[in-house]
């Protein structure tokens, strides 16, 4: 049993779409984070262009938070702020979702109006490649007044920035190489990316989702094929515009 049922990112979500390229390492400018969030990555849940920088996105308060003596409480339309004590501590939440790649690395920071009024973000600002959820952090008034926290205010940036590679071949060519050396693995496919796999031995028991008429990426991610038979546990026939992996079960 999956442990998100309903989570199904996008393929960038492991595989760098701009892989191979010599200029993609480093931080991401806005037209790559906009492309990103466009995948429904990075920024997953509550994305605005308002709140995108040529470097960076802003993060704005979200609804959960505990106060001084560490009560939970939410923030709504109809209560919208709650007060950050003299020289106190609070932990808020941020109101956007992540969803990094497993490539991708992230760090945030407190915006610098923020500073001036006298409050810090007292945690480490790293978000590790593969994140997927939403921040929480503690702020800091080091002041002898009062300040106010509103929801969706803004309050810290984030950017986002490529790691070195932790393979040295793209995961697909990696595939293709072992299906080369006849070590036994075959097409991968998911349902809306499909899955079927294929084994060289004659002993080797599939486990084929029932799909039928579905359209499906090869291993390479080009070419296209059709699942013609409704495939159960076995038996079924996949047709694939490359010969070389068209494939029968029966």
């Amino acid at each position: 049993m999956k442990m998100f049922p309903d989570y199904t990112p996008h393929p960038w979500k492991s595989r760098d779409p701009d892989w191979g390229e010599p200029g993609r390492k480093g931080m991401f400018l806005s037209d790559q984070i906009r492309r990103f969030c466009d995948k429904k990555l990075l920024i997953s849940e509550g994305y605005s262009e308002s709140n995108l920088r040529p470097a960076a996105y802003t993060l704005t308060i979200g609804p959960k938070y505990r106060d001084h003596e560490g009560n939970p409480g939410e923030l709504t339309e109809q209560n919208p702020t709650f007060e950050m004590r003299p020289n106190s501590i609070v932990f808020v939440t941020i109101a956007e979702s992540l969803d990094l790649p497993y490539y991708v690395a992230a760090r945030f920071n407190l915006r610098v109006d923020w500073v001036y009024k006298g409050v810090l973000l007292g945690t480490g600002p790293q978000v590790e490649p593969g994140f997927r959820g939403t921040l929480s952090c503690p702020l800091y008034n080091l002041t002898s007044r009062a300040q106010t926290i509103r929801l969706g205010q803004e309050f810290a940036t984030i950017d986002f920035e490529r790691t070195t590679d932790f393979v040295k071949e793209d995961p697909l060519t990696v595939h293709e190489n072992l299906e080369r050396r006849g070590k036994g693995f075959g097409l991968q496919v998911w349902p809306d990316r499909i899955l079927a796999v294929r084994s060289k031995t004659a002993s080797a028991t599939w486990q084929i989702p029932r799909l039928q008429n579905r359209e499906f990426a090869c291993s390479d991610g080009t070419r296209v094929g059709i699942v013609e038979k409704n495939w159960d546990c076995c038996g079924g026939v996949v047709h694939c515009s490359d010969p070389c992996y068209s494939e029968s079960t029966e």
